[in-house]
């Protein structure tokens, strides 16, 4: 899962990675390296995976890089969704509640 969000050791930066005028991904992680990686305003390089909550209003609602609908997923969709099924741990969750 590691070398998933990575990429490949040649195209890591320190840098976020940006889209250039022709449409191509560079630097950043192979995770950045997608329209689906929207970060956190406060946190440049923070990216939620899952939903997020606001507290001030009260509302839950998917995280904006999750907001997609496609009949065939893309890799960066599938990536996300592995992420989440590694992180998820079921029991834990549900004495959240």
């Amino acid at each position: 899962m590691q070398d998933r969000i990575l990429g490949k050791e040649e195209d890591i930066t320190h840098d976020k990675a940006v889209k250039t005028e022709d449409g191509k991904w560079v630097g950043g992680v192979q995770f950045e390296r997608s329209d689906m990686a929207k970060s956190l305003k406060n946190g440049p390089r923070c990216y939620p995976v899952a939903s997020t909550l606001q507290i001030q209003k009260m509302l839950s609602a998917p995280g904006k890089g999750m907001k997609v609908l496609s009949l065939c997923p893309s890799e960066d969709a599938q990536l996300r969704k592995d992420i989440l099924e590694v992180s998820f741990d079921p029991p834990s969750f549900f004495f959240l509640f």
